[in-house]
Order: structure tokens, then sequence, then C-alpha cells
């Protein structure tokens, strides 16, 4: 349950998290450098902010090549780590005040534990673990330090709007989130879509049960078959499918008896998946060509990276909706592809999200100064709203209100 008050610290115990108006806690020492850990698209957004901002940083990877490349673009030091390695890791101890992190889903969880056990604080973006982070929260608190999981477009800014949504609303009925990342132009792409990130989680997001909330009961649908159309307001109409991106939301705002993630595409896009899926070109069941097993996803997935990553000028679109009897709220954010600095949408939405949560850390406005951290805190809490889209919108990036 989430309790308002006027005074007070917040604190995480088994899943509940407790929100109200936070004093600022002591801020990091100033001067110390910041780490991030992974350098694809999404670190470089992130270090390329942050370094624009004075701020110290290092780019951690473990791709030599990698990193030769940020090195040209970015006033940063870079150095070949392995999150995976605590030795290897443990060298920054003392060097950096906070780890940024923009890895892979299915390495994060590991390496956010390594983090937190030697007392690192973490800002990630691609944290996959089960719902509540509890025994991450449970290492970062006994080590005096915090994480914030999710801190990237969806979720992440999903999650902040969302939170705002419940303040301003005042434990809404229902939320809804959707959000895509889009070609700026779908006419003759296959699938009407492009693809800015790893092709092989592109097509895993239409296979994974998707968990929504529906009279206070958490439910698992398929995707593909639990779609349709919708109009975002001041934007059009797209198709929907549901996506698995509510992660925190159904633990933090257990009050709120409706909740779902959307994912928005062009139209013609969901009947062409549910075609590649029906055919079987998405199954993990390996197959006989010849001589030769292959997963057929793996080898779409290599179509796909030949013929829908090489336009990556894209637009995002997010929009939080809530409502409570005849009241609504809604925040959109549409933002474009970047042609003078050559940046994704999704890369900027996701990079820009991660380096401004960390800025509010190293200003000391968090809502508390150890253990697990969820964005919506941010939404709920008025200084740190407000501070972070003055961030987002010196780099472009800005939200309407929508009653």
């Amino acid at each position: 349950m989430i309790h308002k008050s006027l005074h007070g610290n917040g604190s995480f115990k088994g899943g509940t998290v407790w929100i109200g108006y936070y004093k600022r806690w002591c801020s990091i020492v100033a001067g110390e450098a910041i780490l991030v850990l992974g350098a694809g698209r999404i670190g470089y957004v992130t270090a390329w902010d942050l370094s624009k901002r004075g701020y110290e940083v290092f780019v951690g990877d473990i791709s030599h090549e990698t990193l030769r490349n940020i090195s040209r673009k970015l006033n940063v030091e870079t150095v070949k780590v392995n999150g995976l390695n605590r030795n290897e890791i443990e060298m920054f101890k003392g060097k950096v005040s906070v780890v940024c992190t923009a890895l892979p889903g299915h390495v994060s969880v590991d390496v956010t534990f390594n983090l937190v056990s030697l007392g690192f604080n973490v800002v990630d973006v691609g944290i996959k673990s089960v719902e509540p982070l509890s025994e991450i929260h449970n290492v970062a608190e006994a080590h005096n330090a915090f994480v914030i999981p999710y801190a990237g477009l969806a979720p992440g800014l999903s999650h902040i709007l969302a939170g705002r949504v419940y303040f301003e609303l005042q434990i809404p009925e229902s939320i809804n989130i959707y959000v895509g990342g889009i070609p700026l132009k779908a006419k003759n792409k296959p699938l009407k879509t492009n693809i800015t990130w790893s092709p092989i989680d592109f097509l895993r997001q239409y296979l994974r049960p998707a968990k929504i909330i529906v009279d206070g009961v958490i439910e698992y649908k398929d995707p593909l078959h639990y779609s349709g159309k919708v109009v975002i307001p001041m934007v059009g109409e797209f198709e929907y499918f549901v996506s698995d991106g509510l992660r925190s939301l159904p633990y933090t705002f257990p009050r709120v008896k409706n909740m779902a993630e959307y994912t928005l595409r062009y139209k013609g896009h969901v009947n062409a998946m549910k075609m590649l899926r029906d055919i079987g070109l998405l199954s993990e069941e390996p197959i006989s060509i010849g001589n030769v097993k292959i997963k057929p996803i793996e080898l779409l997935a290599k179509l796909l990276e030949k013929h829908l990553t090489m336009d990556v000028r894209d637009k995002v679109v997010l929009y939080v909706e809530g409502s409570r009897d005849s009241f609504k709220k809604g925040f959109l954010v549409v933002d474009k592809y970047d042609e003078k600095n050559k940046m994704t949408a999704m890369a900027r939405t996701t990079g820009f999200t991660q380096a401004s949560v960390t800025i509010l850390a190293l200003e000391g406005l968090l809502p508390r100064s150890k253990g697990v951290i969820y964005p919506e805190e941010i939404g709920f809490n008025e200084d740190c709203f407000e501070r972070l889209w003055i961030l987002l919108r010196e780099r472009g990036i800005k939200y309407r209100e929508i009653e």
C-alpha cells in the first residue's frame, strides 16, 4: 500500500514502498566519477550526456573495439572490464560514486549483485528479475548502497509518469502505459517497423506472457492475442499488443485495480507477427536443415538484423494515462531521431533518462539513500520529478499533460 505523509523517510519492506514528501538526504561527494558499464547505443548516450555536463566518466565494456569507438567520440576514460568479474569491478572502489549499467538483460541481475555487494550505487536500464527485488534490496541496504532499476524508457520514464499519475489522481482506478519505438517512415518497411536494439530480444517480446492487472488480480496474456487499436492524443492511431513492462508497479501500487503496458506499432504489424509465429519462425525449438540444426527464431533474428537495423531513424511515443471516477490524467512524450548527433529516439529517451536519474542521485534528491528505489517514486516526489524534467528538457525531451 502507498502511504502519503508530509514528513519522514521512505522505506522498502517485503515488496511495499512507502512514498511521501522527502527531505533531501546528504548528497554524494562532488567530484567523484561515474562508471558507465556497457558501451552500446544506450551506454554511449548516457556517457555522452554526463560527460557533456562536466562529470568525470569512465566507460567500461568487454570489447576493445567498442571502447576504441567511444574514445574517438567522447572525452571519457575507457577501460576493458567485465561486470561479472568481481575483481575487475573492484578496482573502481573509491573512484566512482555511481555505476550506470546498460547491459544485456540476461547478465544484469548478476552484475547488479556484484556491484551492490561491493558497496557500489547502481542506476540500471535493463535489469530482468522476479519482482519484488527483495534480495537485491537487502544486499544493497546491508552495504549502504542504492539500486535504481528500470531507469530507462519503459520501464523507466513510463514508471516515473505512472507515479505522477498516481500522485495527482490519489490512487487511480486504472493506469495504462502505451509505448513504442517506431520508424519515422514505415512505407516499404517489412513488418512496418525498424529495430534499434537486439533483434533476438525484439522477437522474444512477442512470446513472453505479459502480466497485467484486471480487477485487482494478476493475469497473464498472450501478447499477439491481446491486441487492438488505440488513438493516442495529438499523435494518431496505432496498433497495440500487450507487453510485459509493468515490472514493479503491481507491488508499489497494489491499490490500482487495473494496469497494463501496451507496445505501439503501425497498422499491419501485429498480423504480420502472428503469421510469422503461426508458421514457426518464432520457435525456440531447433530444426534440422541438412546436417545443421538451427533455432528458427535465431534465423529470423539474423534476417531482421540485415533488413531492419540499417535505417535506425525512429520516433518514440510514450503515453501514460490514469483514471479515477470521472477524472482522467495523461502524460505524453514524443521524441525523434537526432540527425545532428546520430542518436536514435530510443537511445535518447533511455540514455538521457538514465543520466538524469544519476544526476538526481549525485545532487542528493533521491527519496532514500540505500536499498531499491523504484522510478515511480521519482514521479511521486515533487522535487525529484521537477528536477528530472529540467534535465530532460535540456536534451529536448518534453512531456505534455493531457486532461
